[in-house]
């Protein structure tokens, strides 16, 4: 009978050993990863405006809008929750008035456009 050479024996034991651990995922590699939901700010206001997402007692900062820009924020499922009833609120900086949105249902995948008015009062708030 021939005589393996020792090396082929060592190379051919670490490909299996390689192999194997790739081969199956963890479960935490298997599980999706949580879809965001896209939050787009359209600020027709004069003043720059910081944005806050209020959902129940909690309130997270989103980022400020500049006047006459639009911004993209992405909320992460975890916070916004899927199913959950969100509002925005706008906090014109350097003023003492803010304005929160209408209450509004977000589902995973979801897209909400507030556009804010030169009044705030007159802003309109989106989902898809």
């Amino acid at each position: 009978m021939p005589q393996v050479p020792l090396l082929a024996v060592y190379l051919t034991f670490l490909g299996g050993v390689g192999c194997s651990g790739s081969a199956g995922k963890s479960e935490d590699e298997a599980k999706p990863q949580p879809i965001a939901v896209q939050v787009e700010v359209e600020n027709q206001n004069s003043q720059d405006i910081t944005v806050y997402l209020l959902r129940g007692n909690s309130r997270m900062r989103l980022g400020t809008v500049t006047s006459m820009r639009t911004e993209s924020f992405q909320v992460s499922i975890g916070m916004a929750g899927g199913g959950a009833e969100i509002r925005l609120l706008a906090d014109p900086v350097g003023a003492f008035e803010q304005f929160a949105s209408l209450p509004v249902r977000i589902e995973v995948g979801d897209t909400v456009r507030w556009r804010l008015a030169p009044r705030l009062t007159q802003s309109a708030i989106f989902v898809y």
